[in-house]
């Protein structure tokens, strides 16, 4: 739930640790979008679009609210980033090559 950060500076501190920086919550549109895009802005300028993993996470199931579809992220978010300036590599860094990484299965040595 990184998107609840009230500004982006620790999400920076830790993607450069090599954390990943999970923005969930993808809805169709709403003030806490506005600031999961000033984080996505800031992590851009950062260098770090590399560590981002984006969510719709558990939009679908509000409570005692009505279900909602998973298609916020395809329908509205990525043709947003694509209107505030974000490249078609760069979505696509969000969108395959990120989750690709993140959740495949390797060694690590420090």
């Amino acid at each position: 739930h990184a998107q609840n950060a009230p500004t982006s500076a620790p999400l920076i501190a830790a993607a450069r640790r090599g954390a990943w920086i999970s923005l969930d919550g993808v809805k169709p549109d709403g003030a806490r979008q506005q600031r999961l895009f000033a984080h996505l802005l800031d992590l851009r300028e950062a260098g770090l679009l590399n560590r981002i993993l984006l969510s719709h996470d558990g939009n679908g199931f509000p409570s005692g609210g009505p279900i909602r579809p998973f298609e916020a992220l395809m329908a509205t978010f990525l043709p947003h980033l694509a209107e505030i300036g974000f490249s078609e590599a760069e979505i696509e860094q969000l969108t395959l090559t990120n989750p690709r990484e993140a959740f495949a299965i390797g060694v690590r040595r420090f």
